[in-house]
Protein backbone atom coordinates (compact mmCIF):
# COMPACT_ATOMS: atom_id res chain seq x y z
CA UNK A 1 0.00 0.00 0.00
CA UNK A 2 1.31 3.13 -0.93
CA UNK A 3 1.61 5.83 1.81
CA UNK A 4 0.22 9.40 1.16
CA UNK A 5 1.99 12.61 3.39
CA UNK A 6 -0.33 15.57 4.05
CA UNK A 7 0.44 18.39 2.05
CA UNK A 8 2.89 19.89 4.12
CA UNK A 9 5.24 17.09 3.12
CA UNK A 10 6.04 17.88 -0.27
CA UNK A 11 9.13 17.22 -1.57
CA UNK A 12 10.34 21.17 -1.71
CA UNK A 13 13.82 22.31 -0.42
CA UNK A 14 12.84 23.29 2.86
CA UNK A 15 15.80 24.28 6.33
CA UNK A 16 15.50 22.16 9.00
CA UNK A 17 13.82 22.72 12.40
CA UNK A 18 16.17 24.39 14.94
CA UNK A 19 16.00 21.09 17.38
CA UNK A 20 17.10 19.05 14.05
CA UNK A 21 19.82 21.58 13.19
CA UNK A 22 21.13 21.35 16.74
CA UNK A 23 21.29 17.44 17.22
CA UNK A 24 23.44 17.60 13.61
CA UNK A 25 25.68 19.84 15.15
CA UNK A 26 28.96 18.03 16.04
CA UNK A 27 28.61 18.81 19.86
CA UNK A 28 24.99 17.51 19.68
CA UNK A 29 25.58 14.98 17.53
CA UNK A 30 22.70 12.63 18.44
CA UNK A 31 21.71 8.85 17.56
CA UNK A 32 18.65 6.99 18.34
CA UNK A 33 18.95 3.10 19.31
CA UNK A 34 16.35 1.24 19.27
CA UNK A 35 16.78 -2.86 19.80
CA UNK A 36 14.05 -4.84 18.63
CA UNK A 37 13.83 -8.70 19.87
CA UNK A 38 12.11 -11.46 18.08
CA UNK A 39 10.82 -14.82 18.64
CA UNK A 40 12.61 -16.65 16.22
CA UNK A 41 16.05 -15.38 13.98
CA UNK A 42 15.65 -12.53 11.96
CA UNK A 43 15.69 -13.26 8.13
CA UNK A 44 17.77 -10.92 6.72
CA UNK A 45 17.13 -11.42 2.87
CA UNK A 46 13.32 -11.04 4.54
CA UNK A 47 14.10 -7.90 6.19
CA UNK A 48 15.46 -6.23 3.02
CA UNK A 49 12.50 -7.27 0.47
CA UNK A 50 10.26 -5.65 3.38
CA UNK A 51 12.49 -3.02 3.63
CA UNK A 52 11.84 -1.95 0.34
CA UNK A 53 8.08 -1.51 0.57
CA UNK A 54 7.70 0.51 4.00
CA UNK A 55 7.97 3.79 4.80
CA UNK A 56 11.57 3.53 5.63
CA UNK A 57 11.93 3.77 1.33
CA UNK A 58 9.05 6.22 0.95
CA UNK A 59 9.16 8.15 4.27
CA UNK A 60 10.26 12.23 3.26
CA UNK A 61 12.94 12.40 6.07
CA UNK A 62 14.20 8.87 5.45
CA UNK A 63 14.69 9.02 2.03
CA UNK A 64 16.70 12.57 1.68
CA UNK A 65 20.27 13.73 3.24
CA UNK A 66 20.12 16.76 5.63
CA UNK A 67 22.97 19.38 3.19
CA UNK A 68 24.69 21.91 4.52
CA UNK A 69 24.85 25.58 3.58
CA UNK A 70 27.84 26.35 2.35
CA UNK A 71 27.29 30.00 3.70
CA UNK A 72 26.00 29.83 6.69
CA UNK A 73 26.41 26.13 7.69
CA UNK A 74 22.75 25.18 7.90
CA UNK A 75 21.12 22.20 6.69
CA UNK A 76 18.23 21.85 4.58
CA UNK A 77 16.31 19.22 3.47
CA UNK A 78 16.25 18.32 -0.76
CA UNK A 79 13.51 18.30 -3.13
CA UNK A 80 15.18 15.24 -4.73
CA UNK A 81 15.27 11.64 -2.88
CA UNK A 82 18.00 9.25 -2.60
CA UNK A 83 17.35 5.99 -3.65
CA UNK A 84 17.33 3.53 -0.34
CA UNK A 85 20.01 0.46 -1.36
CA UNK A 86 18.81 -1.95 0.89
CA UNK A 87 22.08 -3.62 1.05
CA UNK A 88 23.56 -0.08 2.17
CA UNK A 89 20.90 0.01 5.16
CA UNK A 90 21.14 -3.67 6.46
CA UNK A 91 23.97 -4.35 8.12
CA UNK A 92 24.78 -7.97 9.17
CA UNK A 93 27.19 -7.46 12.70
CA UNK A 94 30.20 -9.76 12.57
CA UNK A 95 30.56 -11.25 15.81
CA UNK A 96 31.36 -11.96 18.87
CA UNK A 97 28.65 -10.08 20.33
CA UNK A 98 28.32 -11.05 24.21
CA UNK A 99 24.74 -9.41 24.45
CA UNK A 100 22.70 -6.93 23.02
CA UNK A 101 23.03 -4.35 25.81
CA UNK A 102 26.86 -4.96 25.07
CA UNK A 103 26.66 -4.21 21.74
CA UNK A 104 24.66 -1.21 22.29
CA UNK A 105 26.83 0.42 24.63
CA UNK A 106 29.45 -0.44 22.31
CA UNK A 107 27.71 1.76 19.78
CA UNK A 108 27.39 4.84 22.28
CA UNK A 109 30.85 4.70 23.56
CA UNK A 110 32.41 4.87 19.67
CA UNK A 111 29.71 7.55 18.85
CA UNK A 112 30.32 7.36 15.68
CA UNK A 113 28.39 9.82 13.13
CA UNK A 114 26.44 7.57 10.00
CA UNK A 115 27.68 7.88 6.71
CA UNK A 116 26.78 11.23 5.14
CA UNK A 117 26.10 10.04 1.39
CA UNK A 118 22.85 7.78 2.35
CA UNK A 119 19.77 8.63 4.61
CA UNK A 120 20.68 9.01 7.99
CA UNK A 121 19.53 5.69 9.33
CA UNK A 122 20.95 1.42 9.32
CA UNK A 123 19.46 -1.31 10.72
CA UNK A 124 21.76 -3.85 12.41
CA UNK A 125 21.14 -7.57 12.97
CA UNK A 126 23.37 -9.11 15.36
CA UNK A 127 25.60 -12.24 14.89
CA UNK A 128 24.58 -15.77 16.66
CA UNK A 129 23.28 -16.50 19.78
CA UNK A 130 21.81 -12.79 19.19
CA UNK A 131 20.53 -13.11 15.50
CA UNK A 132 16.69 -12.59 17.05
CA UNK A 133 17.66 -8.83 17.70
CA UNK A 134 17.62 -5.95 14.66
CA UNK A 135 18.76 -2.19 15.91
CA UNK A 136 17.22 0.21 14.25
CA UNK A 137 20.22 3.23 13.97
CA UNK A 138 18.18 6.54 13.08
CA UNK A 139 19.62 10.09 13.48
CA UNK A 140 18.01 12.28 16.27
CA UNK A 141 17.07 14.83 13.80
CA UNK A 142 14.79 12.93 11.64
CA UNK A 143 12.61 11.70 14.25
CA UNK A 144 11.67 12.15 17.99
CA UNK A 145 10.79 8.44 20.10
CA UNK A 146 7.59 8.89 19.68
CA UNK A 147 8.18 9.17 15.70
CA UNK A 148 10.26 6.30 16.06
CA UNK A 149 7.26 4.24 17.55
CA UNK A 150 4.69 5.35 15.01
CA UNK A 151 7.67 4.35 12.13
CA UNK A 152 8.27 0.88 14.08
CA UNK A 153 4.17 0.36 14.18
CA UNK A 154 4.36 1.20 10.59
CA UNK A 155 7.00 -1.28 9.80
CA UNK A 156 5.89 -3.89 11.45
CA UNK A 157 2.50 -3.71 10.62
CA UNK A 158 0.22 -6.15 9.12
CA UNK A 159 -3.51 -6.51 7.87
CA UNK A 160 -4.80 -7.20 12.03
CA UNK A 161 -2.17 -4.76 12.94
CA UNK A 162 -2.52 -1.72 10.40
CA UNK A 163 -0.61 1.44 10.85
CA UNK A 164 -2.53 4.21 11.87
CA UNK A 165 -3.30 6.82 8.87
CA UNK A 166 -3.68 10.59 9.35
CA UNK A 167 -6.63 11.75 10.36
CA UNK A 168 -8.13 15.33 11.80
CA UNK A 169 -6.78 15.09 15.63
CA UNK A 170 -9.54 15.28 18.40
CA UNK A 171 -8.87 18.73 19.96
CA UNK A 172 -10.49 19.14 23.62
CA UNK A 173 -12.19 22.24 23.87
CA UNK A 174 -9.70 24.23 26.67
CA UNK A 175 -11.41 26.32 29.61
CA UNK A 176 -10.91 29.34 30.72
CA UNK A 177 -8.02 29.42 33.50
CA UNK A 178 -9.57 31.34 36.26
CA UNK A 179 -7.60 34.34 37.98
CA UNK A 180 -5.88 32.12 40.65
CA UNK A 181 -4.76 29.30 38.14
CA UNK A 182 -3.06 32.08 35.95
CA UNK A 183 -1.28 33.50 38.86
CA UNK A 184 -0.26 29.96 38.98
CA UNK A 185 1.37 29.44 35.73
CA UNK A 186 2.91 32.86 35.65
CA UNK A 187 4.74 32.04 39.32
CA UNK A 188 5.65 28.73 38.70
CA UNK A 189 7.17 29.39 35.33
CA UNK A 190 9.14 32.37 36.38
CA UNK A 191 10.45 30.48 39.10
CA UNK A 192 11.18 27.16 36.91
CA UNK A 193 12.59 29.59 34.21
CA UNK A 194 15.31 30.82 36.78
CA UNK A 195 16.21 27.45 38.03
CA UNK A 196 17.06 26.45 34.34
CA UNK A 197 19.45 29.58 34.00
CA UNK A 198 20.45 29.35 37.50
CA UNK A 199 21.29 25.22 36.41
CA UNK A 200 23.13 26.69 33.03
CA UNK A 201 24.95 29.17 34.88
CA UNK A 202 26.58 28.23 38.23
CA UNK A 203 24.00 25.63 39.89
CA UNK A 204 26.19 22.48 39.46
CA UNK A 205 25.06 18.87 40.83
CA UNK A 206 27.45 16.98 43.04
CA UNK A 207 29.12 14.48 41.06
CA UNK A 208 28.24 11.08 41.73
CA UNK A 209 30.40 7.73 41.97
CA UNK A 210 30.35 4.34 43.22
CA UNK A 211 32.94 2.54 45.60
CA UNK A 212 34.62 1.50 42.60
CA UNK A 213 34.21 4.23 39.91
CA UNK A 214 36.60 7.35 39.71
CA UNK A 215 34.81 10.38 41.09
CA UNK A 216 32.63 11.44 38.39
CA UNK A 217 32.53 12.01 34.54
CA UNK A 218 35.67 13.59 32.80
CA UNK A 219 36.01 14.65 29.84
CA UNK A 220 37.21 12.86 26.66
CA UNK A 221 36.67 9.09 25.45
CA UNK A 222 33.89 7.71 27.88
CA UNK A 223 33.29 3.85 28.76
CA UNK A 224 29.34 3.34 28.74
CA UNK A 225 27.71 0.65 30.11
CA UNK A 226 23.98 -0.60 30.30
CA UNK A 227 21.38 -2.14 32.31
CA UNK A 228 17.65 -2.90 31.90
CA UNK A 229 14.70 -2.58 34.12
CA UNK A 230 11.62 -4.63 33.68
CA UNK A 231 8.27 -3.14 35.02
CA UNK A 232 5.12 -4.58 34.32
CA UNK A 233 2.52 -1.98 33.56
CA UNK A 234 0.11 -3.11 35.54
CA UNK A 235 1.93 -3.12 38.66
CA UNK A 236 3.05 0.65 37.80
CA UNK A 237 -1.08 1.25 37.28
CA UNK A 238 -1.71 -0.35 41.18
CA UNK A 239 1.16 2.28 42.47
CA UNK A 240 -0.02 5.38 41.23
CA UNK A 241 -3.25 4.58 42.56
CA UNK A 242 -1.82 4.74 45.67
CA UNK A 243 -2.15 8.29 46.74
CA UNK A 244 -4.86 10.66 45.81
CA UNK A 245 -5.83 11.91 43.26
CA UNK A 246 -3.92 9.57 41.47
CA UNK A 247 -0.68 10.09 40.12
CA UNK A 248 0.47 8.85 36.47
CA UNK A 249 2.85 6.45 35.16
CA UNK A 250 5.42 8.89 34.16
CA UNK A 251 4.82 10.00 37.93
CA UNK A 252 5.74 6.62 39.27
CA UNK A 253 8.76 6.34 36.84
CA UNK A 254 9.92 9.57 38.39
CA UNK A 255 9.36 8.13 41.86
CA UNK A 256 11.26 4.77 40.89
CA UNK A 257 13.83 6.78 39.82
CA UNK A 258 14.47 8.73 43.21
CA UNK A 259 13.88 6.22 45.38
CA UNK A 260 15.99 3.77 43.16
CA UNK A 261 19.26 6.29 43.15
CA UNK A 262 18.67 6.94 46.71
CA UNK A 263 19.43 3.00 47.76
CA UNK A 264 22.13 3.38 45.32
CA UNK A 265 23.49 6.61 46.71
CA UNK A 266 23.06 4.86 50.73
CA UNK A 267 24.41 1.23 49.36
CA UNK A 268 27.49 1.95 47.05
CA UNK A 269 28.81 5.90 47.24
CA UNK A 270 32.08 6.31 48.45
CA UNK A 271 31.14 8.61 50.96
CA UNK A 272 27.93 8.81 53.07
CA UNK A 273 25.35 10.70 51.04
CA UNK A 274 24.84 14.04 53.23
CA UNK A 275 21.18 14.88 54.18
CA UNK A 276 19.25 16.62 51.85
CA UNK A 277 21.55 15.81 48.39
CA UNK A 278 19.99 17.09 45.40
CA UNK A 279 20.18 15.80 41.95
CA UNK A 280 18.88 17.34 38.73
CA UNK A 281 17.77 15.63 36.18
CA UNK A 282 16.42 16.70 32.15
CA UNK A 283 12.75 15.18 31.84
CA UNK A 284 11.30 14.79 28.09
CA UNK A 285 7.69 15.98 27.80
CA UNK A 286 5.88 15.75 24.78
CA UNK A 287 4.70 18.92 23.59
CA UNK A 288 1.96 17.51 20.80
CA UNK A 289 -1.50 18.28 21.70
CA UNK A 290 -3.02 15.01 20.53
CA UNK A 291 -0.56 13.18 23.22
CA UNK A 292 -0.06 10.13 20.60
CA UNK A 293 2.38 9.20 18.76
CA UNK A 294 1.91 10.86 15.30
CA UNK A 295 0.98 9.42 12.04
CA UNK A 296 3.86 8.29 10.16
CA UNK A 297 1.74 10.12 6.65
CA UNK A 298 1.55 13.63 8.90
CA UNK A 299 5.06 15.52 8.73
CA UNK A 300 3.64 18.09 10.29
CA UNK A 301 3.07 16.15 13.32
CA UNK A 302 6.51 14.69 12.41
CA UNK A 303 10.18 15.50 14.06
CA UNK A 304 11.01 16.52 17.22
CA UNK A 305 7.98 17.84 19.50
CA UNK A 306 10.01 17.72 22.67
CA UNK A 307 10.28 20.05 25.56
CA UNK A 308 12.45 19.18 28.77
CA UNK A 309 12.12 20.55 32.42
CA UNK A 310 14.21 20.57 35.51
CA UNK A 311 13.17 18.00 38.07
CA UNK A 312 14.73 17.69 41.21
CA UNK A 313 15.76 14.47 42.96
CA UNK A 314 16.58 14.16 47.02
CA UNK A 315 18.05 11.80 48.74
CA UNK A 316 16.34 9.77 51.29
CA UNK A 317 18.06 7.57 53.64
CA UNK A 318 16.12 4.40 53.35
CA UNK A 319 17.40 3.28 56.91
CA UNK A 320 15.14 6.32 58.65
CA UNK A 321 13.07 4.68 61.07
CA UNK A 322 10.57 7.31 59.78
CA UNK A 323 11.25 6.80 55.67
CA UNK A 324 8.07 6.45 53.61
CA UNK A 325 7.74 4.12 50.96
CA UNK A 326 5.37 6.12 48.88
CA UNK A 327 7.57 9.60 49.72
CA UNK A 328 9.23 9.61 46.30
CA UNK A 329 5.85 9.06 44.72
CA UNK A 330 3.94 12.09 46.49
CA UNK A 331 6.98 13.99 46.05
CA UNK A 332 7.26 13.30 42.19
CA UNK A 333 3.78 13.76 41.70
CA UNK A 334 3.30 17.25 43.35
CA UNK A 335 6.85 18.42 41.24
CA UNK A 336 5.02 17.25 37.81
CA UNK A 337 2.08 18.46 38.66
CA UNK A 338 3.47 22.00 39.22
CA UNK A 339 5.82 21.79 36.03
CA UNK A 340 2.49 20.92 33.83
CA UNK A 341 0.83 23.96 35.48
CA UNK A 342 4.11 25.89 34.01
CA UNK A 343 5.31 26.54 30.67
CA UNK A 344 8.62 25.38 31.85
CA UNK A 345 8.70 22.90 28.46
CA UNK A 346 7.22 25.41 26.17
CA UNK A 347 9.33 28.43 26.71
CA UNK A 348 12.76 26.50 27.22
CA UNK A 349 11.62 24.93 23.63
CA UNK A 350 11.08 28.30 22.27
CA UNK A 351 14.28 29.92 23.41
CA UNK A 352 16.12 26.94 21.94
CA UNK A 353 14.60 26.96 18.42
CA UNK A 354 15.55 31.18 18.26
CA UNK A 355 18.37 30.57 19.74
CA UNK A 356 19.30 28.37 17.09
CA UNK A 357 18.10 30.55 14.67
CA UNK A 358 20.15 33.42 15.84
CA UNK A 359 23.45 31.54 17.17
CA UNK A 360 23.71 27.88 16.95
CA UNK A 361 27.38 28.20 18.67
CA UNK A 362 25.89 29.71 21.64
CA UNK A 363 23.19 26.99 22.46
CA UNK A 364 25.26 24.22 21.89
CA UNK A 365 27.49 25.88 24.52
CA UNK A 366 24.75 25.93 26.73
CA UNK A 367 23.36 22.98 25.70
CA UNK A 368 26.33 21.17 26.85
CA UNK A 369 26.38 23.55 29.70
CA UNK A 370 23.05 22.23 30.86
CA UNK A 371 24.39 18.69 30.23
CA UNK A 372 27.25 18.91 32.01
CA UNK A 373 25.86 20.44 35.69
CA UNK A 374 23.66 18.16 35.68
CA UNK A 375 23.13 14.30 36.38
CA UNK A 376 20.84 12.64 34.16
CA UNK A 377 18.06 12.83 31.35
CA UNK A 378 15.02 10.28 31.61
CA UNK A 379 12.04 9.99 28.92
CA UNK A 380 8.76 7.90 28.59
CA UNK A 381 8.09 6.38 25.01
CA UNK A 382 4.72 4.71 24.35
CA UNK A 383 5.33 2.29 22.22
CA UNK A 384 2.95 -0.25 20.76
CA UNK A 385 -0.10 -1.31 23.36
CA UNK A 386 -0.49 -5.24 21.46
CA UNK A 387 2.12 -7.40 20.26
CA UNK A 388 3.35 -6.77 17.08
CA UNK A 389 5.38 -8.93 14.15
CA UNK A 390 8.48 -7.79 12.20
CA UNK A 391 8.09 -9.79 8.73
CA UNK A 392 5.48 -12.37 10.27
CA UNK A 393 8.26 -12.48 13.69
CA UNK A 394 6.83 -11.68 16.55
CA UNK A 395 8.58 -9.35 18.32
CA UNK A 396 9.32 -10.08 22.18
CA UNK A 397 10.75 -6.98 23.28
CA UNK A 398 11.59 -2.94 22.61
CA UNK A 399 14.67 -1.07 23.93
CA UNK A 400 15.46 2.46 23.54
CA UNK A 401 18.72 3.96 24.09
CA UNK A 402 20.21 7.64 22.80
CA UNK A 403 23.08 8.74 23.14
CA UNK A 404 25.11 12.68 22.83
CA UNK A 405 28.76 13.23 21.20
CA UNK A 406 28.66 15.87 24.36
CA UNK A 407 32.32 16.51 25.24
CA UNK A 408 30.12 16.86 28.56
CA UNK A 409 28.39 14.01 29.16
CA UNK A 410 25.78 13.59 32.27
CA UNK A 411 26.38 10.84 34.41
CA UNK A 412 23.39 8.57 33.59
CA UNK A 413 20.57 8.73 30.56
CA UNK A 414 17.29 6.87 30.49
CA UNK A 415 14.52 6.08 28.06
CA UNK A 416 11.81 3.75 29.04
CA UNK A 417 9.44 2.04 26.17
CA UNK A 418 6.00 1.24 26.85
CA UNK A 419 5.45 -2.37 25.31
CA UNK A 420 2.21 -4.93 25.41
CA UNK A 421 1.62 -4.87 29.11
CA UNK A 422 5.17 -4.42 30.06
CA UNK A 423 8.02 -1.34 29.97
CA UNK A 424 11.26 -0.94 30.03
CA UNK A 425 13.97 0.72 31.41
CA UNK A 426 17.52 1.23 29.33
CA UNK A 427 20.01 2.91 32.00
CA UNK A 428 22.77 3.98 29.81
CA UNK A 429 26.10 5.08 32.01
CA UNK A 430 29.30 6.39 32.39
CA UNK A 431 31.64 3.63 34.32
CA UNK A 432 33.46 6.19 36.16
CA UNK A 433 29.85 7.23 37.84
CA UNK A 434 28.12 4.02 37.37
CA UNK A 435 30.27 1.19 37.27
CA UNK A 436 27.77 -1.43 36.67
CA UNK A 437 24.17 -0.50 35.75
CA UNK A 438 22.66 -3.06 36.31
CA UNK A 439 22.57 -2.96 40.27
CA UNK A 440 20.86 0.39 39.87
CA UNK A 441 18.56 -1.30 37.35
CA UNK A 442 17.83 -4.09 39.87
CA UNK A 443 16.86 -1.20 42.93
CA UNK A 444 14.69 0.48 40.67
CA UNK A 445 12.60 -2.89 39.75
CA UNK A 446 12.87 -3.42 44.09
CA UNK A 447 11.58 0.36 44.35
CA UNK A 448 8.39 -0.73 42.35
CA UNK A 449 7.81 -3.75 44.13
CA UNK A 450 7.82 -1.73 47.37
CA UNK A 451 5.41 0.86 45.90
CA UNK A 452 3.17 -2.03 44.75
CA UNK A 453 2.79 -3.36 48.35
CA UNK A 454 2.73 0.07 49.49
CA UNK A 455 -0.37 0.64 47.57
CA UNK A 456 -2.03 -2.77 48.17
CA UNK A 457 -1.97 -2.53 52.20
CA UNK A 458 -3.07 1.67 51.27
CA UNK A 459 -5.88 0.76 48.81
CA UNK A 460 -7.59 -2.18 51.25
Amino acid sequence: MEAHYEQGSSRAERPLSPPAQMFLHSNCYTLIYCAVTTANPIHIPHLKSHLSASAFASHPRFTTVPVPDPTTGCHHWPSTPTPIDPDRHVIAVPGPVASVNDYLARLASASRPLPDDKPLWEIHVLPEPHRNCAVFVIHHALADGACVMALLESFCSSPVNAPRVCGKPERCRRRRRTVGEVAKMVWFTAVFMLRIYAKLLWDKDVKISGRHGRGGVELGRRKLAIGTASFSLEDMKIAKNAISPAATINDVLTGIVSSGLSRYLHLHSRKAPSKGLKLTGLVAMNLRQEKQNPAVTDLKGWGNKVGLVLNRFYYKDPKDSKYDVLYHLKTAKSMMDRKKVSLEAHLFRKSTDLGMTLCPEVITFFANKLLCNSTFTISNIVGPANEISMVGNPITSIRVNATCSSPKPQAIIMHMVSYAGKAELQILADQQAIPNPQILANLFEEALRQMKLAAITVLK
